[in-house]
């Protein structure tokens, strides 16, 4: 099962079991600024790669899925955007093709994944374009 590590507002790492989740974690203690109440380590019943992380960045949480009809879904459930400007993103869309981890453990390096910011614009696209909306972003995975 993939195991993923968070602490705070980001993803730390992304790997294909638990072992090589904690053997990470343990090469990173040495850093001195490493704190271990700031992360969390969550064994998901995602079997393989690729799978999506879908990140709400008005609550700054969370979704994993493998499932491309229920990305789909969850993409036309976000709510319409309140914020000021309409292409203002309000979700962050990765797709996690291999294990995924930084060098150094603190920080937030999801920029460096292959993502897309969702914003009203991308939701209409994805209106439009229906269930094969993830394949012309992501590729036929």
């Amino acid at each position: 099962m993939i195991t993923i590590i968070t602490q705070e507002n980001c993803v730390s790492g992304v790997f294909s079991d638990k072992s090589k989740a904690l053997q990470y974690l343990d090469s990173n203690k040495k850093n001195k600024k490493f704190n271990t109440s700031n992360y969390n380590v969550e064994v998901t019943d995602i079997e393989n790669y690729p799978f999506y992380i879908i990140e709400n960045v008005k609550t700054n949480k969370f979704t994993f899925e493998n499932c491309k009809a229920k990305v789909y879904q969850m993409i036309l459930d976000f709510e319409r955007n309140e914020k000021e400007h309409e292409d203002d993103n309000y979700a962050n869309i990765y797709i996690i093709r291999k294990d995924y981890y930084p060098k150094t453990f603190l920080g937030d390096y999801m920029g460096s994944l292959e993502h897309i910011h969702f914003s009203d614009s991308q939701l209409e696209i994805a209106k439009e374009m229906g269930g094969s909306y993830l394949i012309a972003v992501f590729g036929d995975n």
